[in-house]
């Protein structure tokens, strides 16, 4: 809960306040919406939906477009993880709930890597980015 003023008999706060079904901020008031449940499945790729998100179709064979465009775009199945990896998302070792407590630090420290390469500059033309050559990824601290 952030940090409620009182001005002029009116509540404000810093940041939010959730107040029963309503959100308040910087003494704006707006009303709290929800999708509902993902539990609903795209017949083509099997992502989990909500029902407020289909296309089309009947509640009980309800069409996506949201994921795949109702199975015109092909998407690739997800391979499974490494080995080394799958081990620290599933043991109870102290090493993998370690991995799992900070994972979203991991995340982080590698998101922030930094990208080299040497740029091509061609003028005249809708500008793209390109690059030649090598692509170097640099890593700061984590």
């Amino acid at each position: 809960m952030s940090s409620i003023q009182q001005w002029n008999g009116s509540m404000y706060c810093c940041a939010r306040l959730y107040n029963n079904d309503t959100i308040e901020e910087f003494g704006i008031c707006t009303n709290k919406h929800s999708c509902g449940f993902m539990n609903k499945q795209c017949r083509y790729c099997k992502a989990l939906m909500s029902i407020e998100e289909r296309f089309g179709g009947a509640l009980n064979q309800p069409k996506f477009d949201l994921c795949c465009l109702s199975g015109k775009i092909a998407i690739q199945e997800v391979p499974d993880p490494l080995d080394e990896l799958r081990r620290l998302l599933t043991d109870m070792d102290t090493v993998s709930k370690y991995f799992r407590a900070n994972i979203r630090k991991f995340n982080c420290g590698l998101c922030m890597a930094s990208m080299k390469a040497n740029d091509v500059n061609i003028a005249g033309g809708a500008s793209t980015y390109r690059i030649q050559g090598l692509i170097y990824r640099i890593l700061g601290p984590a």
